[in-house]
């Protein structure tokens, strides 16, 4: 089993942008990915891109984890 996913850059910054309002109370981030699309939520607030790969499960992670991803995306 891989756990791999590939999305576009272009695409992941546009959708990251709801998660940017400095007053935007973020928690606990789920990353979940299903028929092509990866979705990420976190305070109430949800991105959803288009992504390539193989993903399997769910993965939970601290809001400072998608802040730093927002900053240098890998």
């Amino acid at each position: 089993m891989h756990n791999r996913l590939q999305v576009r850059l272009a695409d992941f910054k546009h959708a990251a942008r709801v998660f940017k309002p400095a007053r935007r109370k973020l928690g606990s981030v789920l990353l979940c990915f299903e028929g092509g699309f990866l979705s990420i939520e976190s305070g109430g607030a949800a991105a959803v891109m288009r992504a390539y790969g193989e993903w399997h499960g769910r993965a939970a992670f601290s809001p400072q984890v998608l802040r730093a991803l927002m900053i240098a995306p890998p």
